[in-house]
Formats: structure tokens, C-alpha cells, sequence
């Protein structure tokens, strides 16, 4: 949690708003209609928080791979 917080502190609210979309389980085309966001913003956003650790990807579907993370965007 406070990981994630630091790596969201000097960004985008969008990091945010996209963790709380994927809470649960969620496709990209998912997440993009619940945003008001470019493709592009969206992928590299997706793309930066799954290196960082903080959401995974299988099948199509993302989800938050950090327990505590996952209990905090509830």
C-alpha cells in the first residue's frame, strides 16, 4: 500500500482511478469505458503499473496483484 502510494504521489490521479477499475478483475476495453482517457495514456499507464507490480495480466484480464492494495481500493 504505501509502495503504492509513493509511486502514485508524483502522477497522475489516473493511476488511481485505473487500480479502482481493475479491482475485482477487468479487460482493457473494461477500464477504458470507465475512464475518460487516450488509448494511448491508458496502455502505457497499464503498462507502467504492471512492471511496477501492482496489477497483472492474464488472458485479457487485469487484476490487482497485491493483496493489501487490492483491500484498500474497496
Amino acid at each position: 500500500q504505501d509502495e503504492f502510494l509513493r509511486f502514485t504521489a508524483n502522477s497522475t490521479a489516473k493511476y488511481k482511478e485505473i487500480v479502482k477499475a481493475i479491482n475485482g478483475g477487468a479487460t482493457w476495453t473494461d477500464i477504458k469505458h470507465q475512464l475518460t482517457i487516450a488509448d494511448s495514456q491508458l496502455s502505457s499507464l497499464l503498462k507502467r503499473l504492471t512492471d511496477g507490480g501492482f496489477i497483472e495480466k492474464h488472458d485479457d484480464i487485469y487484476s490487482i496483484s497485491d493483496p493489501l492494495l487490492q483491500a484498500m481500493m474497496k
